[in-house]
Formats: C-alpha cells, structure tokens, sequence
C-alpha cells in the first residue's frame, strides 16, 4: 500500500483518504472500469485504515500484515485474471 496509496510513516488520514480515492476512482460513479469486481488493499505493514469505503459494485478488502509473497491463501478465491498494482518487485511481483 505504501507508497502508492499513502506515504510511509504518515498519520491515520493519509492511509483513510488513499484508500477512499482508489475506491472512487474504481467505482461506477467515477470512470467506470467494468472490469474491476474487487479492490484488495495488501501491506506487510501492520497499519490500517479506519474503516473501509463503500464501493459502488466493487468488493473492497485490506489485508495487513499480508506477509506477501509467502502467504497466498487469502487471494485464491479473487476472480481471474488479476491485476497488481506495486512498488516493490521481490514481493509483489512474486505475488502477481
């Protein structure tokens, strides 16, 4: 999730506000991306957002501590094909 939805080391609203524009931005209500079914926010960092957005037609999950890319279980039931938005190759590119 850092740094492409919200900055390392920043306070509570940062990650609150990251996660909400993702969520719009892939809803109907914004640009539609018909596509999209789920958003699954992933960080091996222990921090997480107040609550998660409502999203128009789109199912929204954070997953912390997500300990990528050891532990895949809690995307195998994630509609196919998927997408990886990521920064971090070793982890996120396995993961992908």
């Amino acid at each position: 999730m850092e740094p492409l939805v919200t900055y390392w080391h920043s306070g509570q609203k940062s990650p609150d506000r990251g996660v909400a524009r993702i969520c719009h931005v892939s809803s109907a209500r914004s640009k539609p991306v018909p596509s999209v079914r789920v958003v699954v926010f992933a960080t091996n960092s222990a921090r997480r957002p107040t609550a998660l957005p409502a999203c128009d037609g789109i199912q929204v999950r954070y997953l912390a501590q997500a300990d990528k890319p050891l532990r895949t279980a809690p995307y195998d039931d994630l509609p196919r094909p998927g997408a990886v938005a990521s920064d971090q190759l070793p982890t996120d590119g396995m993961l992908a």
